[in-house]
């Protein structure tokens, strides 16, 4: 497993979390409006950098969808990195990777996800939906809406998932607004971040 992990690693980031590369092809999905059109670009990093270390990463993509008026959002973690930590927080343990108990998972997700994630627009609160969720080989891909009547000029997120048990966890977000790219990167020592289009 652990092998596998550092092979898809591999294929999402570079040297210390800086020059980060992830080409997930999100397909249509009845959640949304319109299908994910995330748009980022592939590029070339160095592979043995990552050999001898283990990652704890989650990746989001975020666009902003102008019909749905909303900030549509996918967020990928480790299926095994997901199910420890609310294994942590829960009386009773939940078993992540079976697609046909996600259903009665939805509400313990969205609970988890609601006091993970909070979202500015503008320096406005915003409201953070849960949608659902899905299994993707080793991943589950969690589906989020923000509503925003338009699209915002500056973003600020605090996305603390997974922070809570493993102090290397790292959550990137690639944000497609304006037809600009920008990324946050979040970690224990920085909770938030933000940026302008």
């Amino acid at each position: 497993m652990l092998s596998y992990r550092n092979n898809i690693l591999k294929s999402l980031f570079a040297v210390n979390f800086l020059f980060v590369c992830v080409v997930p092809s999100f397909a249509s999905t009845p959640v949304f409006h319109k299908p994910i059109d995330l748009d980022v670009e592939e590029c070339p990093i160095q592979l043995d950098l990552l050999e001898w270390h283990k990652y704890y990463i989650s990746v989001s993509n975020v666009k902003y969808n102008a019909s749905a008026k909303s900030l549509q959002m996918v967020s990928r973690f480790f299926i095994d990195d997901m199910e420890d930590v609310l294994n942590a927080r829960l009386s009773q343990p939940v078993v992540l990777g079976d697609p046909e108990g996600l259903e009665e998972l939805k509400p313990i997700l969205g609970g988890y996800i609601s006091k993970k994630l909070s979202v500015q627009l503008d320096g406005k609160t915003a409201d953070v939906r849960f949608l659902g969720a899905e299994y993707e080989s080793d991943q589950i891909l969690l589906y989020i809406e923000i509503p925003a009547q338009q699209a915002p000029q500056q973003v600020s997120m605090g996305f603390t998932a997974l922070l809570e048990l493993f102090s290397e966890q790292r959550n990137l977000i690639h944000l497609k607004i304006r037809g600009k790219r920008k990324t946050l990167l979040i970690h224990q020592s920085q909770n938030s971040d933000s940026v302008k289009f």
